[in-house]
């Protein structure tokens, strides 16, 4: 029993504390924000104007017949406020979750209204005159007459209150009934024009979620240089408001375009935001190289060293919620703008502290090197490896290549990746991303595929030497490929690479049990190769340094363990004399001597007829007899490839 009256007390305590502070923010409010609190105010200086004066006094039944009549009018306020209020369900009378009557919402005096404790305010000007009433009467119960006594004391005190509300709730009513007048003839006035657009009131509207945001991000961003970043609540601020941001997005807006735009402003606002961090930091900079005093550097190395963690706190926490909520699929193209934005602010900062001196630089470096997230391996900027990461989830996901735009989104992200000192090191990981889509895609009708086929073919850049080094990769892996997808692969990788990537193919078909090339499989390589042969690019690649990079590569390659140098270098140096009865003789040693393994006569056929001329890949002139019939035998088997 006792614990329970403890603890009773205990509460007791708690809630006054509570109510006291309260109270104490309230006046804090007051004095910081003097028109929204005006009526407040307005109300205490009346109170203090009245006090000293001898002013005539209404009856208590006086007053409580005017507080009724203002009830009247403040229920006929509400009644038109409620007239002119739209359906909150239906998303046409909004924009951006914001009611496009702003004419209503931005009047001054309503929103006054708004910010005015009224609840309070009707119950003062209502139990005053009841108190007042009561004082007229003697009671049986002395303890009632006592208080009958203390409110006759402070009558005047009372009567001053109720007089101070009630101008102000006077005040009030007139300027609203006012402006209602005003408002319902300027409506009037209006609907007499069309304009399903309400342009005035979106670009109001996009001002006050552009201030909205603004608050958010500068709240957030200037919290993180008071805490440590292993304070729980500043991480819970920078998730809560990217699922606030994303969440929001999609309750407000009616339309994908909509949508995009709202997410494109907030990103927008954000880095404007980050841009002062940036100005901060590049006047540090300057200060730091201009100041030679040791204490003084050091402070300024701090406190730069503050603004970058700040930097790299909000991007790795907003880029890796973005990725675990999957708030990319909510608009891909606003996340792509803002990737190009953060990408930007990294990029110049790593330009910017790539010249300064080495203790800068420490500080640039110790920021913001990290782990990466897929293999954990340490990274210089863990900013970007967050970003590249969301972008390789978005590459994964098909409906990016529906919505997106290759040359506008992931190609302008591209050119700030091939850019950086850092950043370049990222533009395999996304390439990869994009060419596998695009190698299994049947259909390359999309916009964005389509753009991406042509930037590829006809780009001398960087994109161009990355869609070679996949398009080899892909071959020399020996997985299955279809014949639309060997063309395609044929025509990205280089002129050097076609032999290579040839030798592989047959040697691996045949290793492997899959058979010798179809008929239409073997066009293509002959169409391919075609170009190399009547360019003479065979000939010029006659020599040792091409034969090396032969043995180099294909040492590299799935077929290493059976393909040998030896076997190499002769199978190259054949293609440029005649195939006669010493070379045959010499194949067939090879065999013998364990250097040609799954390297059939046939496989070796298919190799000379694709990179030579029809008259040098077999001429039976050069055999004997039985050589002949010999070497025909085992060629029956391709001979619908060599017809």
């Amino acid at each position: 029993m006792i614990i329970y009256v403890i603890l009773g007390g205990v509460f007791m305590i708690f809630n006054i504390i509570q109510k006291f502070e309260n109270l104490i923010n309230n006046l804090i409010d007051i004095v910081a924000h003097p028109i929204k609190n005006i009526s407040y105010i307005s109300a205490f200086v009346l109170y203090f104007i009245l006090c000293p004066i001898n002013i005539y006094k209404l009856s208590g039944k006086e007053m409580f017949l005017f507080s009724a009549g203002m009830v009247t009018i403040l229920t006929f306020i509400v009644t038109y406020f409620q007239s002119v209020t739209v359906e909150s369900s239906n998303k046409e009378n909004f924009y951006w979750g914001y009611n496009l009557e702003r004419n209503l919402y931005d009047n001054f005096w309503i929103k006054r209204l708004y910010d005015m404790n009224i609840k309070l305010y009707l119950w003062l000007i209502l139990i005053i005159p009841c108190l007042r009433i009561v004082t007229n009467y003697n009671y049986v119960w002395d303890i009632l007459n006592n208080i009958n006594d203390f409110l006759k004391k402070y009558e005047n005190n009372l009567y001053c209150i109720w007089m101070s509300i009630v101008v102000v709730v006077c005040i009030y009513c007139a300027a609203i009934l006012i402006e209602s007048i005003n408002l319902t003839r300027n409506k009037f006035k209006l609907s007499n024009y069309y304009d399903p657009k309400n342009e005035r009131a979106k670009f109001k509207i996009r001002l006050e979620v552009e201030k909205e945001y603004e608050n958010y991000f500068k709240k957030l961003l200037k919290t993180n240089i008071k805490y440590r970043s292993t304070n729980s609540r500043n991480k819970m601020n920078a998730y809560y408001l990217k699922n606030r941001l994303f969440n929001k997005a999609k309750v407000v807006t009616n339309t994908k375009e909509e949508l995009d735009e709202y997410l494109m402003l907030a990103f927008g606002v954000e880095n404007d935001c980050i841009y002062r961090i940036y100005d901060k930091i590049d006047n540090l900079i300057n200060l730091i190289s201009k100041n030679n005093k040791p204490d003084i550097k050091k402070i300024k190395l701090y406190l730069l060293g503050k603004y970058l963690k700040k930097i790299k706190d909000y991007y790795e926490k907003k880029w890796k919620s973005i990725k675990q909520a999957s708030y990319y699929e909510i608009s891909f193209s606003a996340i792509c703008k803002s990737i190009n934005y953060d990408l930007n602010v990294i990029k110049k900062l790593e330009n910017k502290f790539s010249n300064q001196t080495e203790d800068i630089k420490k500080i640039y470096n110790d920021s913001f090197e990290g782990y990466d997230s897929s293999n954990n391996e340490k990274v210089r900027n863990v900013c970007t490896s967050r970003i590249i990461d969301v972008l390789i989830a978005m590459c994964n996901n098909s409906k990016m290549y529906e919505e997106l735009d290759f040359d506008n989104d992931i190609g302008s992200i591209f050119d700030i990746l091939n850019g950086g000192y850092d950043l370049k090191s990222y533009i395999s990981k996304v390439f990869d991303e994009i060419f596998k889509y695009t190698f299994e895609c049947v259909n390359r009708e999309g916009d964005f595929i389509k753009n991406y086929c042509k930037k590829i073919n006809y780009d001398n850049s960087f994109i161009r030497s990355e869609a070679e080094r996949c398009s080899y990769k892909k071959i020399m892996s020996g997985d299955s490929i279809s014949d639309f997808q060997l063309k395609w692969l044929l025509s990205l990788i280089n002129n050097n690479d076609v032999c290579i990537a040839l030798i592989f193919y047959i040697a691996y078909a045949e290793r492997s049990g899959k058979g010798y090339m179809s008929v239409d499989t073997y066009r293509i390589w002959r169409d391919r190769i075609s170009e190399l042969v009547y360019k003479d690019t065979i000939y010029e690649l006659n020599n040792d340094g091409y034969i090396d990079e032969l043995i180099e590569k294909i040492s590299k390659s799935r077929v290493s363990h059976f393909i040998y140098p030896q076997f190499i270098k002769w199978l190259w140096n054949s293609l440029f004399v005649d195939f006669d009865s010493i070379m045959y003789q010499q194949f067939k040693k090879l065999r013998e001597e364990g250097i040609r393994k799954n390297f059939s006569l046939c496989s070796y056929m298919i190799f000379r007829s694709l990179l030579l001329d029809k008259a040098r890949v077999y001429n039976s002139i050069l055999f004997t007899e039985s050589e002949n019939k010999e070497i025909q035998k085992e060629l029956l088997q391709i001979e619908g490839i060599l017809l």
